[in-house]
């Protein structure tokens, strides 16, 4: 048997084996699906990164693998030429012509999946560790990497995966969804500071035995496996998925930085929920994420409010500690989500602060960024915590600029459907007043003159479905529109049809609650679209900064004179 790069002229033998071991691949039902795949499979050809394996003139063995996203994309053997080292030659061949300096990635079948045996066998043998739990094809996989050569990311996940097992191994019975959060899975974990933020959610409520057991495991595995350091980075909560939601009281295990106990609630702020429903990772179990809403803004600046006066009361005195480095980071993200009602990393948060020059003592935050990015290196360092003692002022300094933050934001205003004559008509002065606000310059200048008060109202009063209002007292200040794409070019999309808000309330984030509160009826789709107007960078800054993107599709309107709109799309994770 000899290995050789695919051509077009392999095609129908490649497609033979294909078809043979369809069976096995999800994504693969259909003429159409097939249809697909060769055409897949001949851009592959194209690039040299489909290659096979033939004994005489048959195909024993395919693989398409990608130089540009770094994995390998797919991979199949004859059931008659198996077990006798075809994969190992495909593998072989796809890793010399992938960057070992980086991570490989692979999909494959999950661990209780009869078809995953003999693929999982083989990653790991070249030293693939299994990460995050998929769905492909509307199927259930598994994502394996392979990590560089020395790389720190290979210790942590199989850290992560032994916890994992004997997690669930405890809680078997309890059909347990293991997920992971925060620096870890926003690719800012450093060993020494981050913690590996963990929540485990179960359908029935945890035994006493089993919260005894898993009180105690995390110890168990600092003293079973003392070489790996990872084990005294888990951190979270165990606990039913109902308990969780409805935050009674129920026994919950927690592992925290002051230790591990069983206790009967868990606080979980917005800023986790934020994370968990917007970034976390599945490892194990059924996912239920669906039933998880991102917080509101109302919630956000609640927690970030609260936060602030933790800082006001125990920051005014710094010790010899990474948290008074923590502190300055720490505010640098709340700045971050006041202004985006996003969550981002601490680290590029800072980064984000100093960019935009919010801090009054940069060098303090590039201190705290620099300790933060490498803390080993620190950690020994007396220099480093000398200087730790002195932040105190730079924190209060920094708190400072959060509290003008916080100022700056009034949340003493609501969101409810349209349903009075009072909100139609408030809804279509909004209408009207936001075209005169925003659209002066961009369009016809004769066009937006004809766009009286009364025209809007009457708008209003004529199209009164699916409309949500922000009010200040009784004062409409915005609305949005929503409901179905409104033509067939998109499956499984939904639509903001329009969403405006005064001027006067720029900056209060009522454009951030009207969307999330949106999106909340939206739920039911996986892809959210809007169009804007061309020259509108307003509003095209508000779409990004709410994870919005350009799709590339453009359409024409006459608002007078012809204008362009360009599509944006939102896609869940």
């Amino acid at each position: 048997m000899q290995l050789f790069y695919g051509v077009p002229e392999d095609i129908e033998k490649w497609m033979s084996l294909v078809t043979q071991v369809r069976w096995n691949f999800p994504g693969l039902e259909t003429q159409e699906k097939l249809n697909e795949h060769r055409a897949t499979i001949l851009k592959f050809m194209g690039k040299r990164q489909a290659i096979c394996v033939k004994d005489e003139n048959e195909i024993a063995g395919v693989m398409l693998f990608s130089q540009g996203h770094n994995m390998i994309c797919c991979l199949a053997v004859s059931p008659e030429y198996r077990r006798r080292g075809v994969a190992s030659m495909l593998m072989d061949e796809a890793l010399a012509n992938l960057d070992r300096t980086k991570e490989i990635s692979v999909s494959t079948f999950r661990a209780d999946d009869e078809k995953g045996a003999a693929p999982r066998a083989l990653y790991e043998k070249y030293g693939f560790v299994a990460d995050e739990l998929i769905e492909e094809f509307d199927y259930p996989n598994q994502k394996y990497v392979l990590h560089p050569a020395g790389s720190e990311r290979k210790d942590r996940q199989l850290a992560i995966n032994t916890m994992v097992r004997e997690i669930s191994g405890i809680l078997s019975d309890r059909e347990p969804s293991i997920y992971m959060y925060g620096s870890s899975v926003l690719n800012d974990f450093r060993l020494g500071w981050s913690d590996l933020d963990i929540l485990v959610l179960t359908s029935k409520p945890i035994t006493e035995e089993q919260a005894k057991s898993l009180v105690g495991l995390r110890q168990a595995m600092l003293a079973d496996k003392p070489g790996n350091p990872y084990y005294r980075s888990f951190e979270g909560g165990m606990l039913t998925l109902d308990a969780f939601l409805s935050k009674k009281t129920d026994r919950v295990v927690y592992w925290g930085t002051s230790g591990e106990r069983i206790t009967d609630k868990y606080a979980f702020d917005s800023f986790g929920m934020a994370e968990l429903v917007e970034s976390s990772v599945l490892l194990h179990g059924k996912d239920i994420r669906k039933e998880l809403k991102f917080p509101s803004f109302h919630e956000l600046y609640a927690d970030v409010k609260r936060h602030y006066e933790t800082i006001r009361k125990y920051a005014h005195t710094t010790g010899r500690s990474f948290y008074s480095f923590g502190w300055m980071l720490d505010i640098a993200r709340c700045i971050y989500t006041l202004r985006t009602g996003k969550i981002i990393a601490k680290t590029n948060a800072a980064e984000w602060a100093l960019e935009n020059n919010l801090c009054p003592d940069p060098d303090a935050l590039r201190y705290a960024l620099k300790v933060r990015k490498s803390p080993l290196e620190y950690k020994d360092d007396k220099e480093t915590f000398d200087y730790a003692e002195t932040l105190a002022e730079p924190i209060q300094r920094f708190a400072d600029v959060l509290k003008n933050e916080l100022r700056g934001i009034t949340m003493n205003y609501i969101i409810k459907p349209m349903q009075t004559v009072d909100e139609i008509d408030g809804k279509g002065y909004v209408h009207y007043k936001s075209w005169q606000e925003t659209y002066a310059g961009l369009i016809d200048a004769e066009y937006l003159k004809n766009m009286t008060e009364e025209k809007c109202k009457a708008i209003a009063h004529k199209w009164t479905d699916n409309i949500l209002v922000a009010k200040d007292g009784d004062k409409v200040i915005g609305f949005v529109a929503y409901g179905k794409y409104r033509d067939d070019t998109l499956s499984d999309c939904g639509e903001v049809y329009a969403i405006y808000v005064l001027a006067d309330y720029y900056g209060k984030k009522v454009g951030y609650e009207l969307m999330n509160a949106a999106f909340e009826k939206l739920d039911a789709y996986r892809h959210i679209a809007v169009w804007v107007l061309k020259g509108n960078e307003r509003a095209i800054r508000f779409y990004e900064r709410y994870g919005f993107r350009f799709d590339g599709t453009e359409q024409e309107i006459k608002l007078g004179t012809p204008n362009t709109e360009l599509r944006m799309i939102y896609e869940r994770g």
